[in-house]
């Protein structure tokens, strides 16, 4: 049974059966994305860190956004910090992924404040 689950551990890659033009082009078309998340991670890593200037920034942020919001009667965004992300957790990724679509604005504004 152990074994069993060892087995299903193992990732599946399908590039071993894709020639090297094949890769070349995925390698391609995902490195947008691979981007993208590199810099999503770099961010909370910089946030959580970052306890004398851009975490207290991003409170700063967050309490002006849930004014505005409570200004407009709609449901402010709760005091969070970014997720981080494990590489080896696809769900961490995710929830990482969602809470920067989620508090864009406000991750808009502390980047744009560096």
């Amino acid at each position: 049974d152990d074994a069993e689950d060892s087995e299903e551990a193992k990732l599946y890659d399908g590039r071993a059966e894709m020639s090297k033009e094949e890769v070349k082009a995925l390698e391609m078309s995902v490195k947008p994305v691979r981007l993208a998340l590199d810099k999503l991670r770099k961010a909370a890593h910089a946030i959580k860190k970052s306890t004398t200037i851009i975490l207290p920034e991003w409170y700063v942020i967050l309490d002006r956004m849930a004014q505005a919001s409570k200004e407009k009667g709609k449901q402010p965004l709760s005091t969070r910090i970014m997720p981080r992300d494990v590489t080896t957790r696809w769900n961490y990724t995710y929830e990482m992924l969602d809470f920067a679509y989620t508090y864009r604005d406000a991750y808009n504004q502390v980047t744009a404040n560096q």
